[in-house]
């Protein structure tokens, strides 16, 4: 070999070495954000489950709320430090939660997609607060059903 194609070989190997860190942590992040983007699809089936006496509209904000909070909390993995495998574990029980739902346990189980975003023990108190604008929701919704 000539000098110049050990020196080409040489940089080429130099590159691959220093360019798969990055291309290694961008794989991984395109995986975290497919996660999200499952576990907020998962939060959006709520939707088709609004309680028998609810206002649609007004059940179509509390989900359209959920799922905000939820982006909110999970926008990037560097900003929530939650892993792929946290999240994968998340989208799991998320699934659970929505396979679960029914038009007269869907309040249960919005419920529970705020209680999984507090067990994250990562900016509780901003979740703390959506989650209790939806029970004052849900106890106008109580007397709404025994109003009637």
């Amino acid at each position: 070999m000539t000098r110049r194609r050990v020196a080409t070989a040489a940089v080429l190997a130099f590159l691959v070495i220093a360019i798969y860190p990055f291309a290694r942590d961008w794989q991984i992040r395109q995986q975290w954000f497919q996660i999200q983007s499952q576990q907020l699809s998962a939060i959006d089936k709520l939707r088709d489950y609004p309680p028998n006496a609810a206002n649609p509209n007004a059940w179509d904000n509390v989900i359209t709320t959920t799922y905000n909070v939820w982006g909110n909390v999970t926008y990037h993995p560097s900003y929530s430090n939650i892993s792929n495998a946290e999240m994968r574990s998340l989208k799991q029980k998320l699934d659970e939660v929505v396979a679960n739902t029914s038009r007269k346990n869907s309040p249960a189980s919005v419920d529970q997609v705020y209680g999984l975003l507090l067990s994250l023990d990562f900016k509780t108190e901003f979740v703390a607060g959506y989650h209790d604008e939806f029970k004052q929701y849900l106890e106008g919704l109580e007397h709404r059903i025994e109003v009637n």
